[in-house]
């Protein structure tokens, strides 16, 4: 008989954190590839059961990934300049090459992924939509601060 083991929400918050921490750290230092998750596994110590109930695919850590880039660049939306349109704009983008560039191998892996609109990590799929309007609200709160 297996025993089911049952976690408090914070608990689950922070194992999922771990599975992510591990996953950022894994993308960080090499391409991204389908063996993700088992890496996960076996570097929490978890089950891959157990990480499949946050993610069911390499594609879905990915898909997490690109959610905390959003989130990282709309707790950064302080850190904007007060100035013109242009000068906003500049200081989002070195935020966000300053979020991203420790992924640069990986995005660059993903590339004909990226591209596609069949992908769930495609930038222009359905499964990253709500990642884009977060974006665009960043981008909108960055014009409406322009002093131009």
């Amino acid at each position: 008989m297996v025993v089911q083991k049952f976690y408090t929400d914070r608990e689950e918050h922070r194992i999922r954190q771990r599975f992510m921490e591990v996953a950022a750290v894994r993308l960080a230092r090499q391409n991204y590839h389908d063996g993700l998750i088992d890496e996960i596994a076996a570097s929490t110590g978890f089950p891959i059961e157990r990480v499949k109930v946050y993610f069911q695919t390499s594609e879905d850590v990915v898909l997490a990934l690109y959610s905390r880039f959003a989130n990282d660049l709309e707790s950064r939306i302080i850190d904007l300049p007060e100035g013109t349109l242009s000068e906003r704009f500049r200081a989002l983008m070195e935020i966000k090459f300053e979020i991203t560039e420790p992924y640069r191998k990986t995005l660059a892996g993903l590339g004909r992924k990226l591209l596609s609109r069949k992908s769930k990590v495609g930038v222009l799929s359905s499964e990253t939509e709500m990642i884009r309007e977060r974006v665009r609200s960043v981008l909108t709160q960055t014009i409406v601060g322009a002093t131009n």
